[in-house]
């Protein structure tokens, strides 16, 4: 009994550190747009589009669709800050 607690609080241990060490820089990552097609065999991913071209080449992520029109993303510039942005896929607007 008293292995397996040690066993679960080195485990728990370990996560912390390791959690405490992402928090140093948001990685650079992007959000693209594709058509996704699929049927029992094959799936077809084209016309990708990249949405976050308003931030290139810094931390964008988490989409949430809103609807049709509209999805939200994280975004972080090189400072770690982050913030939400609404982006509308038909104007290519981003509030």
């Amino acid at each position: 009994m008293i292995t397996n607690i040690c066993k679960t609080g080195l485990v728990i241990i370990g996560l912390v550190v390791s959690g405490t060490s992402l928090m140093g820089q948001l990685p650079a990552s992007d959000i693209y747009l594709c058509n996704v097609k699929w049927n029992q065999k094959n799936i077809l991913i084209n016309k990708p589009v990249l949405l976050s071209s308003f931030n290139a080449d810094k931390y964008n992520n988490q989409p949430y669709f809103e609807d049709y029109q509209n999805i939200y993303v994280t975004s972080g510039d090189s400072n770690n800050k982050t913030d939400i942005v609404k982006l509308n896929l038909f104007d290519r607007e981003y509030f």
